[in-house]
Parts: C-alpha cells; sequence; structure tokens
C-alpha cells in the first residue's frame, strides 16, 4: 500500500468527508432503501423471512473484498490483498478491478484503498490513482474515469 501503516479509519473518514465538500466534486447519494420491501415485492423467497441489518452488513463486507461475486453486472475481474487489522481495530485492504465507467461506456482498471469499521457499520473505498501489489508490482488505474471515494450502509 501507498500509505503509511499507521493510517487510520477516522483518516480514511475524514479523506472521504474532504472530498465529498469540494463542490466542483461529482457528489451521488442513493436513496435508503427498505430492503424486505423490494425483496417481498419483486422476488419469491422461501422460507419467507426478513433481511436484518447484520445479514445486510455481513454481505456488505463480503461484497467489498469480493466484488466479482456480489455485483458482476459492474466487475468483469476483480482481487483483494493486503487484509490488515489497524490499531483501531478496523480493517483495510487493497482491491483492483476492472469496471464499467459511469460516465462512459469504457471499463478500465479501478484501485481502491477500502476501510471497513464494524463498530460503525461503514465502508469506504477510496480510489486511488496508482498502488502496488503483494508483490511489488506497481498498478495504474485506468484514466477513464476520475477517482472516486464511496462509502457504504
Amino acid at each position: 500500500m501507498n500509505t503509511a501503516s499507521a493510517i487510520t479509519f477516522d483518516a480514511a473518514e475524514r479523506e472521504y468527508k474532504e472530498a465529498w465538500s469540494v463542490p466542483s466534486n461529482t457528489r451521488f447519494e442513493l436513496p435508503p432503501v427498505d430492503v424486505n420491501k423490494v425483496l417481498k415485492e419483486r422476488y419469491r423467497v422461501s422460507p419467507e423471512q426478513s433481511l436484518t441489518r447484520a445479514m445486510i452488513w455481513d454481505m456488505e463486507t463480503r461484497k467489498a473484498w469480493d466484488p466479482l461475486t456480489y455485483i458482476p453486472y459492474v466487475v468483469s475481474q476483480a482481487r483483494s490483498w493486503g487484509r490488515t487489522t489497524l490499531r483501531d481495530g478496523t480493517t483495510r485492504f487493497c482491491r483492483s478491478s476492472m469496471q464499467r465507467g459511469w460516465i462512459t461506456p469504457e471499463e478500465g482498471q479501478v484501485l481502491e484503498d477500502v476501510f471497513v469499521s464494524d463498530a460503525k457499520q461503514t465502508i469506504y473505498f477510496l480510489g486511488r490513482p496508482r498502488m502496488h501489489e503483494e508483490n511489488g508490482n506497481p498498478l495504474v488505474a485506468s484514466p477513464f474515469q476520475p477517482l472516486f471515494q464511496s462509502n457504504t450502509l
């Protein structure tokens, strides 16, 4: 990873909030979704059950590590590495994926520094222009779309 090993979840949260507050950055926020209502209206679930916040959080953390399994309509290749527990008890890892652009139909490499806080049930995906693989080989993000920062739950 290219950033200091002493980084914390709070530092990642500050980076995200700073990027969000810049008026020239594109900001987009999805409206809240009643997952159980959507399941009931659009799917047949057998046996019938309601999803809990804990179940959704579990899925979100799995999706963060393995987006290809959970969102193959967005991601065509993906891998994560370097999962570590930070001093503040949160988790950090790197992720590289081939994703469709949200501005253009092109596909390109997206690099992300991912921070997961179980206590806050929040995940920050911080876009990076470059990073290193586990073996030290350099990776460069495709220039087809701007870097992005996003969070979940």
